[in-house]
């Protein structure tokens, strides 16, 4: 999140802003910028030196996933290098990193600081090893289901290698006064065909990586690690990556900034201020931390906005419970979707878990203590504890981290607002049990009826049926109505969809109808199961409307991307992708799959979109 360099740094920065959305995978570099406060210190990388180029840039890489129905979605990256035009590869992954990506919707997490010779690269490529992969996916009545995970052909997936290219002139160069952050964002809607037959899934794996430069909405970062220098002073301290509770291993070190409104918990104890980093100053070295930050693109520099450390943390000494409160029961409490870390690194998912708690739990709500009223049907915890067995863990001199959730449905009434409740941090509304959360049993939240108090939100554009979703807490348990407390409202003007279109195999020749400045027309002939708009959790079948609705570009720049086998190139342009579309379409290259990301108008029957995908079929390589 960088703004522009200044002066003669500009044409550097728009350079390196369109190469980032080139990076095919569509991983693209978030950012660049100059002249910032924090210095992230980067991890040697194992590079042969392109001629010429001594000095290094410090690359800044982070993960994150775009919104599935994915459970759990565990996989190792094994390897992520770059090619320079002289041959020279530069591996930017320290070590193998098993990644769960379905937990990251809501958040990203900092990878590592690489340092990468300056110059011009020509691709990269991504390596994924699937051989000990755990994926599990929903059903429609939001059971998991275990899957196994094939590729294309229907062959069981282990290793997966992708090839990201740079696009023609639009070369990815590196050079001095940059700090480019890259934000490599595992689409697994995008990238994952899941079939659900009689209990039984099969997942077919074509793996898309995204990234936005233009953070159009930036997600939170997280940063875990060991606690490095203090400097009470300047106000910052320095946090030596080890990403996903990794023990081991040189991820780099990153400077952190504070400001008045950080929030600390430092071994047990809620801070503020001045005594927050005064606190992390007196630690012993190397202490456990984490960090949810934001990147300021401004200042190119991390700002937290909450830090834990210390006991804390639960490095090596405690387990750790995620997931969502379905049901609750005086002191025991139901957590589904359950990730359970293990205090020995291991991870456990069992997707209904009991949690435990007491008089003695302390509870954390807003970065502020709370009570375990708190803790109520539809909250998104995290739990600290001792796992009595893979299905309950035990919290009673524990801590429980309430979180923002997240719901969905369609608008009942706009004020007071009320919504038909679909899903709860991506979990259906069916699998809950609301007993308990009234004041008396008759005021139990109903999610036919759930009431969401909106204080002095804005809710002039929500009308009745329009899909939402709301971001905010749920209320204490026993005191509904209301039934939710509403931080963000989104209304359907607003409410980001996914339009996805797949075609029967091996693809539509006359899938696209026109591809031009204006847009794409897309055909519904020869169209496989999906063939939906979904926002909110809302489907709408194209094959339902009157006409398919044409994909607008909603910016001369974005994120356009054509796949072609596992090859994948990204255009920042719009228009530089269309031609290129065209120039396969004149090959006779088949339609395989349409992905576009943006906003249905239902008015004009328009769909608005800066990050589009179009999967082709490579029938002619096939051929030969």
């Amino acid at each position: 999140m960088l703004g522009s360099l200044f002066v003669n740094a500009v044409n550097d920065c728009q350079r390196w802003k369109a190469m980032a959305n080139v990076l095919a995978l569509s991983a693209l570099l978030s950012a660049c910028g100059g002249g910032g406060s924090s210095s992230p210190s980067a991890t040697p990388v194992s590079v042969d030196p392109p001629a010429g180029d001594e000095e290094q840039a410090e690359l800044l890489i982070s993960l994150t996933d775009a919104e599935g129905d994915f459970l759990t979605y565990l996989v190792d990256v094994t390897g992520m290098t770059l090619t320079h035009t002289n041959g020279a590869v530069v591996n930017v992954l320290p070590e193998t990193t098993s990644v769960d990506f379905a937990q990251y919707v809501d958040v990203s997490e900092m990878l590592t600081v690489a340092s990468v010779p300056f110059g011009t690269y020509e691709s990269m490529d991504l390596s994924l090893d699937f051989s000990s992969a755990q994926i599990t996916v929903q059903d429609e009545a939001g059971q998991p289901i275990v899957a196994a995970v094939v590729d294309e052909a229907g062959d069981p997936v282990t290793q997966l290698d992708v090839t990201l290219t740079f696009n023609g002139n639009e070369a990815f160069v590196l050079r001095p006064s940059m700090i480019p952050h890259l934000t490599l964002d595992f689409d697994l809607d995008a990238s994952n065909d899941v079939e659900i037959t009689d209990g039984h899934a099969v997942v077919t794996v074509k793996p898309v990586l995204l990234a936005d430069t233009q953070h159009d909405d930036p997600k939170p970062l997280r940063l875990r690690g060991l606690l490095g220098r203090v400097d009470v002073e300047a106000e910052q301290f320095v946090v030596e990556l080890r990403p996903f509770r990794k023990r081991l291993g040189r991820f780099g070190d990153v400077v952190v900034n504070v400001d008045a409104e950080t929030g600390y918990e430092v071994d047990g104890e809620m801070l503020e201020n001045d005594a927050g980093l005064e606190a992390l100053a007196a630690l012993d070295p190397a202490s456990p931390v984490v960090v949810a930050a934001e990147w300021d693109r401004g200042e190119t520099r991390f700002l937290a906005t909450q830090v834990l450390a210390g006991s804390s943390v639960p490095w090596d000494n405690a387990d750790i419970l995620r997931g969502t409160v379905v049901a609750r029961d005086g002191s025991t409490v139901s957590v589904r979707g359950a990730i359970i870390e293990v205090s020995d690194g291991r991870f456990v998912f069992n997707d209904t878990v009991n949690l435990t708690i007491g008089d003695a739990t302390a509870v954390n709500k807003r970065a502020e203590e709370a009570d375990i009223a708190d803790i109520s049907v539809g909250s998104a915890l995290h739990a600290v504890g001792t796992l009595v067995d893979d299905n309950s863990l035990d919290a009673t001199n524990g801590i429980v981290r309430i979180y923002q959730s997240n719901i969905a449905g369609t608008v009942n009434s706009e004020e007071p607002l009320s919504i038909d409740l679909q899903f709860i941090n991506g979990r259906r509304a069916s699998l809950f049990d609301f007993a308990g959360t009234g004041v008396d049993e008759a005021s139990d939240a109903d999610p036919g009826n759930y009431e969401v108090d909106t204080s002095t939100l804005d809710l002039s554009g929500l009308f009745p049926q329009d899909p939402v979703r709301v971001r905010g807490f749920v209320s204490e348990f026993g005191t509904a109505p209301m039934d939710f407390e509403a931080n963000t409202v989104i209304n359907a003007a607003d409410v980001r969809g996914l339009l996805t279109v797949t075609y029967i195999s091996p693809g539509s020749e006359t899938a696209l109808t026109t591809a031009s400045e204006e847009g794409i027309v897309f055909g519904l002939d020869d169209v496989a199961r999906k063939h939906h708009i979904r926002r909110a959790g809302v489907a709408i079948d194209l094959l339902e409307l009157d006409s398919p609705p044409p994909i607008v570009p909603a910016a001369d720049r974005g994120i356009y991307s054509i796949a072609v086998d596992r090859r994948i190139a990204l255009y920042f342009n719009y228009s530089e992708f269309v031609d290129a579309l065209n120039a396969y379409i004149e090959q006779s290259l088949p339609v395989q799959r349409i992905d576009a990301h943006g906003t249905y108008e239902s008015m004009s029957n328009a769909f608005s979109s800066k990050r589009l995908r179009v999967y082709l079929r490579n029938v002619i390589s096939e051929s030969e």
